[in-house]
């Protein structure tokens, strides 16, 4: 996805760059995240503080919420509350963040991470044993392996369900042969 920034200039006024740390009126949408949404993400984070193409809103936030939202229909119904819930709760998070004006991308990031596993536990995943395989199917394997913080929020919600723990070594133990049967 690229944004892309329109300006209307008068005659009369020269064309001001983008102010990264310019403080944005707070709107509802930005102040409450929308249920089944991931607008949150382009439409307030990155419109405020601008973090590009690899940054967090567009890199992670919105283009794994948009994968989840589109692929939802592969879920038992059960997983689907489970990434209702998660996408509403991974959005609630930032909001906190998207009110702090001096906020640095790389701290967006580092919030948003911290928030994962939490959101993932509480929305019910350790519940959801059946819909586990469908969510490695969509993230991105890439990203777990190339992102420490990635690598940290699989062990980290790991560690708050065993059941999840387990299945995810059994798992990764089968498709690597390294299990005995």
């Amino acid at each position: 996805m690229v944004l892309v920034r329109w300006a209307v200039v008068r005659p009369s006024q020269s064309p001001q760059p983008p102010q990264p740390s310019q403080p944005h009126p707070l709107t509802t949408n930005c102040s409450r995240p929308s249920l089944n949404s991931c607008n949150f993400y382009t439409d307030c984070l990155e419109k405020k503080f601008n973090c590009g193409i690899n940054g967090y809103p567009i890199r992670y936030g919105s283009m794994n919420c948009e994968k989840f939202a589109n692929a939802i229909n592969r879920f038992s119904n059960d997983g689907k509350k489970w990434v209702t819930k998660t996408m509403l709760c991974l959005q609630n998070a930032l909001v906190p963040v998207y009110n702090n004006n001096t906020i640095t991308c790389a701290e967006i990031k580092s919030a948003a991470f911290s928030s994962h596993s939490k959101c993932y536990i509480d929305s019910g995943l350790c519940s959801i044993p059946a819909d586990w395989l469908k969510i490695f199917q969509i993230i991105d394997i890439r990203d777990i392996v190339e992102s420490w913080e990635v690598i940290m929020q699989v062990v980290q919600t790991a560690e708050g369900c065993a059941a999840f723990y387990v299945w995810l070594i059994e798992s990764f133990c089968k498709e690597h042969h390294y299990c005995k049967e």
